[in-house]
């Protein structure tokens, strides 16, 4: 669902949380400013939902099955990655390019399945690059 309007929120216990068999989940672009894992099927595997305003994230340990969580381009600080990353513990593939992030969050370095990590074009990976490019 691409560019439909869905937003600011989907509905807690809503039509895609009764979706048993859903795996991949792609809404990009649909005007999230949140994430509620009551709105959503517990049997995701694949979240995709970049280019959203998403900065406040509940219920979280609803989504404990997802595997590649991506959500780039959205308004997440560390905290609220923190929150979400911490209760998925079988997460394989992060994508938070382009979000509000000022420090990488600690629960990315738990995850010992974790093989794929995007963090480019948050205030962080900024830093990293002007102090690199200072000391050169």
């Amino acid at each position: 669902a691409k560019g439909c309007p869905l937003g600011p929120k989907l509905p807690a216990g809503g039509p895609l949380s009764c979706s048993r068999s859903l795996f991949m989940l792609g809404i990009g672009e649909v005007g999230l400013t949140e994430l509620d894992g009551e709105a959503l099927p517990s049997s995701l595997g694949w979240l995709i939902a970049p280019q959203n305003e998403i900065s406040v994230v509940r219920n979280p340990s609803r989504l404990g099955g997802v595997r590649k969580l991506m959500l780039s381009h959205n308004q997440l600080d560390a905290f609220a990655a923190e929150r979400l990353i911490d209760a998925i513990p079988a997460l394989e593939m992060l994508r938070l390019a382009c979000n509000r992030l000022e420090t990488i969050p600690p629960a990315v370095f738990s995850h010992a399945r974790l093989s794929w990590l995007a963090i480019g074009g948050n205030p962080y990976a900024q830093r990293q690059v002007d102090v690199a490019l200072a000391s050169s």
